[in-house]
């Protein structure tokens, strides 16, 4: 069969006001749900945006900042990390607010789901793991990943990885991440890139 080419369309269906949305690529602060939900991040306050309908989630605060947003995978809870460390969990559907205690002691600039597991990275260079169903109030895992900032973190498909990058372009993945123990976590790291200016690719 032949696939025929199809061009995108240069022209916005729907502009969305996003009034003090923050210009820094390190910060990830518009995230689509499953549900076709988007929440953006502006400022100190979280919006959600839904066909014609505008709803403010919340106000982490005077003083604070969202970083970062991420939904689970079945698009009812939203991960908020703040500038100033803190991860607060929203099931949005039931407007049940959970906020874990501080996450790290940086911003937290990436997060990412995996089941029921949420993992968050952070200008204090570490990676945390949270299993809500034990306690979104406590890390089921914590180590340093990078000598910088944690600019980005990837569960991989099947979730048995977590892959972490940072300013030094290297990437780490963390293996046998259990998923059925909730008392223990048990992971192995290995360097999967490691730039040489000794070495190019070959064609």
């Amino acid at each position: 069969s032949t696939r025929t080419a199809r061009r995108a369309c240069a022209t916005p269906f729907r502009v969305l006001a996003a009034p003090g949305l923050r210009d820094d690529f390190y910060l990830d602060l518009v995230c689509w749900s499953r549900l076709d939900i988007i929440a953006v991040g502006l400022g100190s306050r979280v919006r959600l945006y839904r066909a014609s309908n505008l709803k403010e989630l919340c106000d982490v605060g005077i003083g604070d900042a969202v970083a970062s947003l991420a939904w689970s995978p079945d698009g009812r809870r939203l991960a908020v990390g703040c500038a100033s460390g803190r991860i607060a969990l929203y099931d949005v559907g039931r407007g049940v607010v959970v906020t874990p205690a501080n996450g790290h002691r940086g911003r937290v600039g990436c997060l990412d789901w995996r089941g029921d597991v949420l993992a968050s990275g952070s200008r204090d260079r570490g990676v945390a793991c949270r299993d809500v169903r034990v306690s979104p109030r406590k890390t089921v895992a914590r180590w340093k990943a990078h000598r910088q900032e944690v600019c980005g973190l990837r569960w991989s498909p099947g979730g048995d990885s977590l892959a972490t990058g940072g300013d030094q372009c290297i990437h780490h993945i963390s293996r046998r991440f259990s998923r059925h123990r909730r008392d223990a976590c048990s992971m192995a790291w290995r360097c999967v890139f490691s730039p040489r200016k000794d070495v190019h690719p070959t064609h």
